[in-house]
């Protein structure tokens, strides 16, 4: 028993270690989008039991939206990786933080949090440029 752990805990770190070199490396930025990207689907989850409309295809759905930003980030990173210049995955990962931070607010106004009038207007004119 306690030698199929070891191995499961090897072959996690294993995953974990060819994951993160897919990403770029273990920096605070990718810290950072990893927590927001979990904290978003914690208070999406949280907003859709409040307001009676949970649906795994929602969940779905914005589960691959979080696989389509990592897979952004691997790409972006094997592209600068050939290029011999990886500034652009700082830009992609910024980009997508403040996209989260965005989409938690998002949540939480919908929840029924206040949210400060200037913080609504900015999320609002966010809305509309998309």
């Amino acid at each position: 028993m306690q030698s199929t752990y070891i191995y499961i805990k090897i072959i996690l770190a294993a995953i974990f270690g060819v994951v993160v070199n897919f990403l770029g490396g273990w920096d605070v930025a990718l810290q950072s989008l990893i927590t927001l990207s979990v904290l978003d689907f914690i208070t999406g989850v949280i907003t859709a039991i409040a307001n009676k409309n949970l649906s795994s295809n929602t969940a779905v759905k914005g589960i691959a939206k979080k696989i389509g930003i990592y897979t952004l980030i691997a790409v972006v990173v094997a592209g600068g990786t050939y290029l011999g210049n990886n500034d652009l995955r700082s830009i992609v990962i910024g980009f997508f933080i403040v996209s989260e931070i965005v989409s938690i607010v998002e949540n939480w106004a919908d929840f029924g949090l206040p949210i400060p009038p200037q913080l609504k207007n900015i999320l609002a004119d966010l809305k509309n440029e998309k």
